[in-house]
């Protein structure tokens, strides 16, 4: 709520107390500490760790876009990548300042975050994107067109006209068969049964020879606490494990090709098997995959999944 230069200053200030103090957190009695979901990678988004680009002689420059704007509260859960790539080529030593040098031109975006948090339709994000590429929101996107890179963050391109506006530039994308739809705003559970007339799996919007597919996030907080919990194998109790919700639960998958979801919850009597439907706590989860052989990762409304990249780690 205070900005970013107000929680740099705060975050430094903890940086501070944890040197001259953190002996005293294990003191019983005294507890205290900034740990969450999001505070692994506060240094990286509060420009406090320069990043390195490996040695590339890539050259990226960043452009300021208004739905950029709400770092920390847009930096958690399963779309985060659109907030992190972000601020990784912000405080990167491949990052230029200076559009004439630049190989390529990031346009940062926090769809995913917007339209869930703000309540943005569409419409609004088709209104937004034309801003940039047709009205000179993005003044070097007219001759270069190609050498700018949009990420999505989920199973959808968050710019329904991205076909007559940006269909030569690049892709950074989670799911390789994105999601197109007649109407996007279908993306709700009052309106699932018109998805599976309105929508489908677009299998040539991903070009890869331009375009490249990238992990979902997943946060350092849920990565140490996935490991504080992983046991050897010869220890594990279940050959295999899925919980999650399925169409009973969310009614937009009886439309959205997710029987196996359906299908692996018949399984759940089976010995040596833990799956039924969702954990209340997440680190209850994770207890449950640390205990698990095999995971099922089934698809959601894209085929990516999540769970996939959480297993990884389990």
């Amino acid at each position: 709520r205070l900005g970013l230069a107000a929680a740099r200053e705060y975050y430094l200030l903890f940086e501070q107390l944890t040197q001259h103090y953190g002996h005293l957190k294990d003191v019983d009695g005294f507890s205290w500490g900034l740990e969450s979901h999001q505070s692994a990678g506060y240094p990286m988004l509060l420009g406090l760790r320069p990043q390195s680009c490996f040695g590339l002689n890539v050259k990226v420059y960043v452009y300021d876009t208004e739905f950029a704007k709400r770092v920390l509260s847009c930096s958690q859960g399963m779309f985060a990548s659109e907030v992190f790539v972000h601020r990784f080529f912000m405080h990167s030593d491949c990052r230029t300042e200076d559009p004439e040098e630049a190989d390529f031109f990031f346009v940062p975006v926090y769809a995913a975050c917007v339209m869930t948090k703000e309540g943005k339709l569409a419409g609004d994000m088709d209104a937004f994107y034309k801003g940039l590429t047709a009205d000179g929101g993005l003044p070097h996107f007219k001759d270069r067109r190609s050498d700018h890179i949009f990420l999505w963050s989920s199973e959808t391109y968050d710019f329904p006209s991205w076909r007559e506006h940006i269909h030569t530039s690049v892709f950074l994308s989670v799911e390789a068969q994105p999601i197109e739809c007649s109407d996007f705003d279908f993306f709700s559970e009052e309106t699932a049964s018109n998805f599976g007339a309105s929508c489908w799996h677009c299998p040539w919007c991903f070009s890869p020879w331009k375009d490249a597919v990238i992990p979902g996030f997943v946060e350092k907080w849920s990565v140490r606490k996935m490991a504080a919990v992983e046991k050897s194998s010869d220890d594990r109790a279940y050959t295999a494990c899925y919980h999650g919700a399925d169409s009973d639960h969310l009614a937009i998958y009886k439309y959205a090709n997710t029987t196996a979801r359906n299908d692996l919850q018949t399984l759940r009597q089976l010995p040596n098997v833990s799956i039924g439907f969702r954990f209340n706590k997440i680190t209850e989860y994770f207890d449950r995959l640390g205990d698990c052989h095999f995971c099922f990762a089934p698809k959601g409304l894209g085929y990516w999944s999540n769970r996939l990249y959480e297993v990884l780690f389990a």
